[in-house]
């Protein structure tokens, strides 16, 4: 996780590639799995695949059942343009970790990116509650592009919960109420979840009037 948040904090990828290559030359590093991988992700960052070819296989003959390393190997099939291939890895990788938040998530966020979005709903909805705003994201998108709109609201309205917006949580409970048609146990979802949240919400503008008032 540190070496791919090394990529993204990095702004010019190709300047940390020679960093890394020179570190990995002259033994400058206190983990070479760790050097070899973050190169690998600087390299397909700055979409030099085939290079990142030779650090993956490098890693997967380390240790090929990592997860890190076949959700890079899956990553560098989809950027090759090689969609079945790189959908299969992400397949394959589930059976040995079912329900991993983080291969479940980037996988439903790439099958999202393709269109296939029931199968994106299926994988999100065997995950356990999580309290990630990220999850009912996806999650909605999921809903959405399967055409389930009122559904697409509710999770839209957890993502905006738990992101700390409870005002566009109650804005998005409200519209799923207004999609048709809607079945009568969604419609008892809706209106319990928008019970809740404008308690909470008018708790919170009590607060914040309190908090202004001068001493």
């Amino acid at each position: 996780m540190r070496a791919k948040l090394l990529v993204l904090i990095e702004k010019n990828p190709n300047k940390l590639v020679q960093q890394l290559q020179k570190m990995l030359k002259d033994g400058n590093y206190r983990d070479e799995r760790a050097t070899h991988y973050a190169l690998a992700l600087a390299l397909l960052a700055s979409q030099q695949t085939q290079e990142v070819s030779t650090h993956l296989d490098w890693l997967l003959k380390q240790d090929e059942e990592r997860l890190i390393y076949r959700l890079l190997e899956a990553q560098l099939a989809l950027a090759m343009n090689q969609r079945d291939k790189g959908l299969q890895i992400y397949e394959q990788t589930l059976k040995v970790y079912p329900q991993n938040q983080l291969l479940s998530l980037d996988y439903a966020k790439t099958l999202l990116q393709h269109q296939f979005a029931a199968k994106a709903k299926n994988i999100l909805l065997t995950l356990s509650v999580t309290d990630n705003p990220y999850y009912y994201h996806l999650l909605a998108e999921a809903y959405q592009g399967n055409g389930e709109n009122a559904e697409a609201r509710l999770a839209m309205a957890e993502h905006y919960y738990l992101s700390g917006k409870t005002a566009l949580a109650v804005e998005q409970l409200e519209q799923g109420l207004r999609q048709t048609p809607l079945n009568f146990y969604l419609a008892a979802r809706l209106e319990a979840r928008l019970k809740d949240l404008q308690q909470e919400l008018h708790e919170e503008r009590d607060e914040r009037k309190q908090n202004q008032r001068p001493e």
